[in-house]
């Protein structure tokens, strides 16, 4: 698997679909930053404040979650 292109659960793409909630798979800090991205997205922030105010570290983290997610609905949107 990985470097097959007549592999049959990848179908010659090298990549499979793996569609589960991304806090499950992921360890703790991943895990952190979606729950950061979740509460970002509902309008909450660790610090007073708005958003220049977080620490640059939780801003970059936030960004980074939120494009996994969006590439996620994207590619389940492609998919119908």
């Amino acid at each position: 698997m990985g470097r097959d292109r007549t592999c049959t659960r990848c179908k010659g793409r090298l990549e499979i679909d793996w569609f589960r909630c991304p806090t499950s798979q992921a360890e703790e800090d991943g895990r952190m930053a979606f729950q950061a991205f979740q509460n970002y997205q509902r309008g909450f922030l660790p610090h007073e404040g708005g958003w220049l105010d977080q620490p640059a570290v939780l801003r970059e983290i936030i960004a980074v979650a939120s494009m996994e997610v969006g590439k996620i609905e994207r590619e389940l949107a492609e998919q119908g």
